[in-house]
């Protein structure tokens, strides 16, 4: 029964009603129903952490950014070779200027000559899909469509551990502040605003919008007909 709620749990957040992104809290939970229906087929060797603050849980990210890292770390995981228990982890951290996601796991590690391959990849947007680069290329893929070519996938990779790394702009956030204002003020502030400009210019905006405009909002002094403007 477990397996039905967790299969259930993640197609309900992987189809998410035809959104594009997820919370982080939403992603977080998409893959523990994943690595709960992993788990039984690797009879409980697979084990995980999720370390992440509290204030970016709520933040929108694309959907299915991090499960198909976690999913690759299973790939290339010591599971996979009847060894010794999978470790993965999840850390996510708010840095002044940036959120920074790592996908983390105890693996045997990328040989050298692998990784700066990987590495060259990813940095260029040329990565192909493969043996080494199975869920790669596509989270780096939409990294770059989603907030600009300077955000991307890194490896990082070392005996026994290989981290993905991903770091995120944090959103710009404006607030505004709306209060009433009598008409007249109203009235008043755009006669200053247009004070400045030269007549041949109003005169020119104004022929540009004559038909269907209502001069009726304008003060008396800056009023023009109809018959005026043309």
């Amino acid at each position: 029964m477990q397996s039905l709620d967790s299969l259930s749990r993640f197609y309900r957040i992987a189809l998410s009603k035809g959104r594009d992104t997820i919370s982080i809290q939403e992603e977080l939970d998409m893959i523990r129903n994943y690595l709960t229906i992993e788990n039984i087929g690797y009879n409980g060797a697979i084990q995980w952490n999720m370390d992440v603050d509290e204030e970016c849980l709520d933040m929108p990210i694309p959907k299915f950014l991090l499960q198909p890292l976690v999913e690759n770390s299973i790939l290339h995981s010591n599971v996979m070779r009847h060894s010794d228990a999978t470790m993965a982890s999840v850390t996510v951290r708010e840095h002044p200027a940036l959120y920074q996601l790592i996908i983390r796991d105890n693996g045997t590690g990328i040989d050298a000559e692998t990784l700066a391959s990987i590495q060259e990849g990813l940095a260029n947007n040329t990565m192909q899909k493969g043996k080494n680069g199975f869920g790669l290329s596509n989270v780096n893929r939409r990294l770059k469509l989603f907030y600009g070519s300077e955000y991307g996938l890194e490896i990082q990779s070392r005996p026994g551990c290989t981290e993905n790394i991903i770091d995120l702009p944090i959103p710009l956030v404006v607030t505004l502040h709306i209060q009433p204002i009598a008409q007249s003020d109203a009235l008043a502030m755009v006669k200053r605003q247009l004070d400045w400009m030269d007549k041949e210019i109003i005169d020119e905006q104004m022929a540009a919008v004559k038909k269907g405009y209502d001069y009726s909002i304008l003060p008396p002094e800056l009023r023009y007909s109809k018959e005026e403007a043309e």
